[in-house]
């Protein structure tokens, strides 16, 4: 921390401080850590503060705070936030957002501070071109209303006002007090509109991108709940991602978000799975066109081998013999950063859908194996 102190430029001098704070803060003893965090965040505001500051900065503050949030005040992370707004530091709103989607609790502030917060936030959606950035990144509201339904009331209606589409639909699907009812009108909603997807992706060479991953949206609330949902509603959801895989143009990792929910149903839900074996069998026995379907489509930067990995996964829960095929494939990702990735948060979101899942020996070593191997990669995601 001493030596972060060092360079002569001041706005270098505290980029220094807040990465070298972010990344040894937890480490310290109580009575260091409070020193830096009185130095640090006062320098944060004095920064904030100045009429002509470095705008490069700001990219390292949240990023900072981000990696010490649980040591410090909810009301000095909130008042940060607020004084942000205040100086209409738009440029760094989406990290912002970020930040308060994973690290802001409004229960642990006074109310005041939250109340304070509550209202800057309002003031961004009030905004015409400050509320447009919500739209990239607007989950953050779902967090804070879930926190506390008295506390986000006048933000509620505000989000209705400014952002009906997502109000409507993912901030609904996230906030609702009705899961039992709600769940499946949503999940009715999600599967028309992958079946559109499914349609009119790649139709007269046209391909587009999606604000929401409808089928992981989907997977979510099947793990979320241990609700029995209609036949008929199981039975379509099944058919439209099996139709996700074998017939649509979109991309590889829309497809392995396919791949996962079809596993999360046969782990969860295998009464569903039992009725509608058929349709996991022709994937089996088309597994093939999959992966060159897959390798047609040059808008990923993900190698098909994750939808290899992902789809062997997949034939192992339903009565597969994949060994061989898990030794071939998985040393082969160990160049490729994007796929080892895309692979490794695929299977750990296999292992999540139920906390007694066991994999046969075999697998379990070969996974373990490479996971070793890929620890050893120059990139590896946090």
């Amino acid at each position: 921390m001493a030596f972060s102190a060092t360079h002569p430029i001041q706005h270098k001098r505290l980029i220094r401080k807040l990465l070298a704070f972010g990344k040894v803060g937890y480490y310290l003893d109580d009575t260091n850590f409070a020193k830096y965090e009185e130095e640090i965040v006062g320098e944060i505001k004095e920064w904030i503060s100045e009429e002509h500051a470095a705008v490069n900065v700001g990219k390292y503050v949240f990023d900072c705070l981000s990696d010490v949030a649980y040591r410090l005040s909810q009301d000095t992370l909130s008042e940060i936030c607020c004084l942000f707004i205040d100086k209409h530091f738009s440029r760094w709103y989406l990290d912002m957002f970020k930040f308060m989607s994973k690290r802001i609790n409004l229960n642990e502030m006074s109310s005041e501070s939250a109340g304070n917060l509550i209202a800057h936030i309002i003031s961004i959606l009030r905004d015409k071109k400050e509320g447009e950035q919500v739209k990239y990144r607007p989950s953050f509201l779902s967090v804070l209303r879930e926190q506390s339904k008295t506390l986000t009331e006048d933000l509620d209606k505000q989000i209705s006002e400014c952002l009906p589409d997502f109000y409507n639909f993912s901030y609904k699907l996230e906030t609702t007090e009705n899961k039992i009812e709600d769940s499946p009108i949503f999940i009715e909603k999600l599967i028309k509109q992958i079946h559109q997807n499914n349609t009119t992706q790649g139709k007269s060479g046209k391909y587009f991108g999606h604000a929401t991953r409808n089928i992981a949206a989907i997977t979510s609330i099947l793990q979320s709940s241990d609700f029995n949902y209609s036949v008929n509603l199981m039975d379509k959801l099944i058919f439209t991602v099996t139709e996700t895989l074998l017939e649509s143009k979109e991309d590889i990792s829309i497809k392995l978000d396919a791949v996962l929910l079809l596993c999360c149903i046969v782990i969860k839900y295998p009464q569903d799975y039992s009725r509608n074996q058929e349709l996991y069998k022709s994937v089996a026995n088309r597994e093939n066109e999959i992966y060159i379907a897959s390798d047609s489509i040059l808008f990923s930067n993900i190698s098909s081998l994750a939808l290899r990995i992902g789809l062997k996964l997949l034939f192992l829960l339903i009565g597969s013999d994949v060994h061989t095929d898990m030794i071939e494939l998985l040393p082969l990702i160990s160049k490729d950063t994007a796929t080892a990735i895309k692979v490794t948060s695929f299977i750990a979101d296999y292992l999540e859908i139920n906390e007694n899942l066991m994999l046969e020996r075999t697998i379990d070593t070969i996974l373990l194996h490479n996971t070793f191997e890929w620890l050893q990669m120059d990139s590896i995601p946090d």
